[in-house]
């Protein structure tokens, strides 16, 4: 009876001691938060319904919008480089929808 007593109670101690405590998580960011965390890079811009420039493709306009840049800053600002390298001025302002 001392056996099965002592392997139970280290097969108990075993499993107690393999639980791990959950790993507490983040919380997830605004869409604010990610906006102004990141620098975008022009992926697509369409005009009248109609695509006129695609990342690694399509620039009917020849817009060389693949070296354009953009930062949203917290205030409201935007910051960034055009296709040229040259910064922008920051004299547009953004918001997010009431929907986000």
């Amino acid at each position: 009876m001392k056996k099965l007593s002592f392997i139970l109670s280290l097969t108990l101690l075993i499993f107690v001691a393999s639980c791990k405590k959950d790993e507490a998580t983040t919380p997830a960011k605004s869409k604010k938060d990610i906006l102004v965390s990141k620098t975008w890079v022009v992926g697509e811009a369409v005009a009248s319904g109609f695509t006129v420039y695609t990342k690694g493709g399509t620039d009917v306009a020849n817009l060389g919008l693949a070296k354009v840049s953009l930062n949203f800053k917290s205030d409201g600002s935007i910051t960034g480089f055009d296709n040229t390298g040259k910064s922008l001025p920051s004299l547009a302002k953004w918001t997010l929808s009431s929907d986000e």
